[in-house]
């Protein structure tokens, strides 16, 4: 059974250790900013020439999701963001967000019936 209160990927970022978790309303505000679906959005980390402005929209659109879930104010900035990620944990960073993104699909027999029938 799915965890029903998940907390999300741990990383530390602008001094304080942070849980990346790609929620319903995280997604929903990534998909109505870019107007693409989610994959795409995903797939733009890739992208030498959208990877780190991709990043830092995906990374403040999913800690601000968590400081709300938290019952707090979303404040931190794609401009904080900015601050908080550097050329020596990039790779981390990104890392992070791929995992959070795996971590947020459901698993593959999550959907199948115990009968052996497909969820159709």
């Amino acid at each position: 059974m799915s965890d029903l209160r998940p907390v999300g990927i741990p990383i530390n970022l602008g001094g304080e250790e942070r849980h990346l978790l790609f929620t319903l309303n995280a997604m929903d505000t990534l998909e109505s900013d870019y107007d693409k679906p989610i994959e795409e959005i995903i797939n733009q980390l890739t992208d030498k020439t959208t990877s780190w402005r991709t990043l830092k929209k995906i990374l403040t659109v999913i800690m601000n999701d968590s400081l709300e879930r938290e019952g707090k104010e979303p404040v931190i900035t794609e401009h904080d963001v900015g601050w908080w990620v550097h050329g020596g944990n990039i790779l981390e960073v990104s890392i992070a967000v791929m995992k959070a993104y795996g971590y947020s699909l459901p698993e593959p027999d999550e959907f199948e019936s115990p009968n052996g029938e497909t969820g159709q």
